[in-house]
């Protein structure tokens, strides 16, 4: 009798599946009719993600202490936690596309992806930037059953 095969936990591996990231199809905002606009992200345990907080917390950990040592009070904004997630989505994004064109249309100008325009988008289009942060957060983007 042969022994059971077992169950391999590295096909599990979330660290290399978000690292290798995925492309998620924008949906308008209200109907939810998939959009022909893709953007491929890294997902919340890429090590992309991982560092990029990482150095985000760091900072504000010194900023804080900093701050508390001049007798400066330490007040988070909401500004601040807006800031936060466009820079980590930021950091997250690779690439987009529109069809088969790597754009996106906004007002008329075809944006490449960069870190500017992607902070531009997020910035602009709450929409897009919760969709792209819902799906940076699930797994199932990233992992494949």
């Amino acid at each position: 009798m042969s022994a059971p095969q077992l169950f391999d936990l590295a096909s599990l591996d979330t660290v290399a599946a978000c690292s290798e990231g995925a492309e998620i199809q924008l949906l308008h905002p209200v109907s939810r009719v998939p959009l022909d606009i893709f953007i491929r992200v890294s997902g919340k345990d890429s090590l992309v993600f991982k560092n990029h907080l990482r150095q985000s917390v760091n900072a504000r950990l010194r900023k804080t202490a900093l701050d508390r040592k001049r007798g400066i009070p330490d007040v988070p904004t909401v500004e601040a936690g807006e800031e936060d997630t466009i820079a980590a989505l930021v950091a997250c994004t690779t690439a987009w596309r529109t069809g088969k064109e790597p754009v996106i249309n906004f007002a008329g100008d075809n944006l490449s992806c960069t870190p500017a325009n992607s902070a531009f988008i997020y910035s602009r289009l709450p929409w897009v930037r919760e969709q792209i942060d819902e799906a940076v957060a699930d797994l199932e983007n990233f992992l494949k059953p």
